[in-house]
């Protein structure tokens, strides 16, 4: 093999693991920023959601709407009790 072509695939081994490396980094801050507006979202009093393109679908709820759920499911099993209105 000669030399030309042993550098030349050296060469282009390098810049592949520069590529590689700077992909991983790109999704690593990409997982960070995701993160971050995750708890950003959670953190609301405001109920927030995800939908698909169309809107059709929820895809995702913030805690506030698990939490408001759970306080009218909390409010409505206690009128259902005591007859509380």
């Amino acid at each position: 093999m000669a030399i030309e072509t042993i550098a030349f695939q050296a060469s282009h081994a390098i810049n592949s693991l520069r590529h590689i490396h700077v992909l991983k980094e790109k999704e690593n801050n990409l997982i960070i920023t995701q993160s971050r507006f995750n708890q950003l979202v959670n953190l609301m009093n405001d109920i927030v959601w995800k939908a698909n393109g169309d809107g059709t679908e929820i895809i995702d709820l913030n805690n506030s709407f698990k939490n408001t759920m759970v306080s009218t499911y909390l409010i409505l099993t206690k009128t259902q009790i005591f007859g509380l209105k």
